[in-house]
């Protein structure tokens, strides 16, 4: 809500922003979720003595947290299977859709890349990365009529501040009426509307990544010598989540054998969400 009128971004933006982050989301409370549902399922049959009447019966607790695990497998495939398609692709289009609103149509990213419109120029770049670096840059220069008057490409840019970028290892083709003149230069600057606040709109967010995507991601920035700890971080979350949901799982049936008959559902639950 805070970025209604930001751009072309209004209430409709924002609800379809809110319904494509839902699996992201999901991902998020899914282990929480969990510990409520053991709270709430094994302490209803606490509550009514099944569950005393089970271990009478000679039946373990571990076997009975195994039951409760098994059960909760396909949920745990399910999650997965968000985790590494569904959550990404919907986030990106999420991200896609709000720095094109932001920007008024200027700016959007894909998986190709980044498309940015600035002045008469069309410019696309691989790769965002940290520390106001872009990496493989092409522009193409229209003149009024859209006539293509020359494109220049760049392996690496480096912003310098108030709109200024250094262009590293460039080269460029000048199209006149009867020939193209080409040049090559070791560094050029760039005078452009885009700044690091402007790409920061389209940057990879690492939650909206798959783990094969993450794990490429994070090879690239090594290769690089640059920072990998957010990307790393969301790498070893994803890694790490299934096993989460079953540890909470497990938390959540030690509230309920730890205190079969002594203390209310609502108790149980409420001491489990602390």
């Amino acid at each position: 809500l805070p970025n209604l009128g930001r751009g072309t971004y209004d209430i409709t933006d924002a609800i379809i922003n809110l319904i494509l982050n839902i699996p992201d989301n999901v991902l998020y409370i899914f282990p929480m979720a969990t510990l409520v549902g053991a709270i709430v399922g094994l302490g209803t049959l606490a509550n009514s003595s099944e569950l005393i009447v089970i271990r009478a019966t000679g039946v373990s607790t571990w076997h009975i947290i195994k039951t409760s695990l098994f059960s909760i497998f396909p949920l745990i495939l399910i999650i997965i299977v968000m985790g590494e398609w569904l959550s990404p692709i919907s986030k990106q289009y999420a991200q896609q859709r709000r720095s094109l609103a932001f920007s008024n149509g200027q700016l959007i990213s894909s998986g190709a890349g980044l498309w940015a419109k600035d002045g008469m120029d069309f410019v696309h770049i691989k790769n965002t990365l940290p520390e106001g670096k872009i990496e493989n840059i092409i522009r193409y220069h229209f003149d009024e009529e859209m006539n293509l008057k020359s494109i220049i490409r760049a392996k690496m840019g480096v912003y310098k501040g108030k709109g200024v970028w250094e262009l590293i290892d460039t080269q460029s083709s000048i199209f006149e009426e009867n020939k193209v003149i080409k040049q090559n230069l070791s560094h050029a600057l760039w005078k452009s509307q885009l700044t690091l606040k402007n790409l920061g709109m389209a940057s990879i967010d690492p939650g909206g990544l798959s783990l094969f995507q993450l794990w490429s991601y994070i090879k690239y920035l090594e290769v690089n010598q640059l920072d990998t700890g957010k990307f790393l971080l969301a790498f070893w979350r994803k890694i790490i989540q299934p096993f989460s949901i079953a540890v909470m799982l497990i938390l959540g049936c030690s509230f309920i054998f730890s205190s079969i008959r002594q203390t209310s559902i609502g108790f149980k639950i409420l001491s489990g969400i602390f």
